[in-house]
């Protein structure tokens, strides 16, 4: 249905612009259980009142037939697939075999549910976006960079963000909302928005990077992914500037004033920490980009999807 067929019924939620983002060669995907159905209502919710990927295909993997039955899904989605059967068993052996931490395989599950998007889509390129995310700008330049890479990324923010630990936060964390990265941020991934390229969108590359994964154990599904896409020489990787992926809890090292200086800049506020502002209820001294997935949260609720 595409996120644009919202406007039909909430045109309010919607710019006055729609900006295509190569709606013809890109899908947008997404991977979650119904614990996190609010989750994408909400990220669903900020991209529309972006503007962002409005017109491109939507695609949501599943491993919990609830999601299937949800009238808001059904109605963003042009493709809704239930992970089961041999894809499924793959990805839930490695799970809870191929991670060093088995006691998380619940968890662990839930992230190389994502993996399932590595298969023949109906286009030649496919975004991921996990959905504990909020859109903040319109993406129209996201589809234009390093067109030649086959896996496009952001890294994981690691404790130690550049070689001098008395350097200053701002400063550091403005370099790396425009892709300036040193160290391990050059080449550990965070999986929470991933652009795959043609050469990825194919069942034999599943099988292929199940397979390797399998053989070996990292301390989550995204370890896995740094370290193939650092051994191979057959995919070109690419990580893209941190404003498309920017870790929340990095904010805590501002004030105020700083945090609004470098939100400015962030197309896409990912919580990917162990604070998450669904887990909490708004007070005064709530911190800024809690209340700007509250505020998106408000939009997801008032959408009607009743046509």
């Amino acid at each position: 249905m595409a996120i644009i067929n919202f406007a039909n019924n909430n045109p309010e939620l919607f710019p006055e612009k729609v900006v295509d983002h190569d709606e013809g060669s890109y899908c947008i995907a997404f991977a979650f259980d119904y614990g996190y159905l609010n989750c994408f209502k909400t990220m669903i919710a900020s991209l529309a009142r972006n503007g962002a990927f409005l017109k491109n295909q939507v695609v949501v993997y599943t491993d919990d037939p609830l999601v299937l039955e949800d009238s808001f899904v059904k109605f963003v989605a042009d493709k809704l697939i239930l992970v089961k059967g041999e894809k499924k068993n793959i990805l839930y052996d490695l799970a809870e075999n191929n991670v060093r931490r088995p006691e998380k395989a619940g968890w662990n599950r839930g992230t190389f549910l994502k993996w399932a998007a590595f298969e023949e889509q109906d286009v030649k390129n496919l975004i991921f976006f996990d959905v504990d995310m909020i859109c903040l700008q319109e993406m129209s330049g996201l589809t234009k960079l390093n067109e030649s890479a086959d896996f496009l990324c952001t890294p994981q923010f690691q404790r130690k963000l550049f070689p001098d630990a008395d350097s200053d936060n701002l400063a550091n964390l403005k370099k790396m909302v425009r892709g300036s990265y040193w160290g391990a941020h050059k080449s550990r991934v965070n999986s929470g928005v991933m652009i795959l390229r043609q050469d990825l969108l194919r069942n034999d590359f599943f099988y292929d990077i199940t397979k390797y994964v399998s053989e070996r154990n990292e301390i989550h599904e995204q370890g896995h992914l740094s370290r193939f896409f650092s051994e191979t020489n057959d995919f070109k990787r690419f990580m893209l500037p941190a404003a498309y992926n920017f870790q929340e809890i990095y904010l805590k090292l501002l004030d105020d004033s700083q945090q609004r200086e470098v939100l400015s800049g962030i197309k896409m506020l990912h919580y990917a920490g162990g604070q998450k502002p669904w887990k909490f209820k708004p007070n005064y001294d709530t911190r800024i980009s809690f209340l700007l997935w509250f505020y998106y949260s408000s939009c997801a609720s008032a959408i009607n999807v009743v046509g």
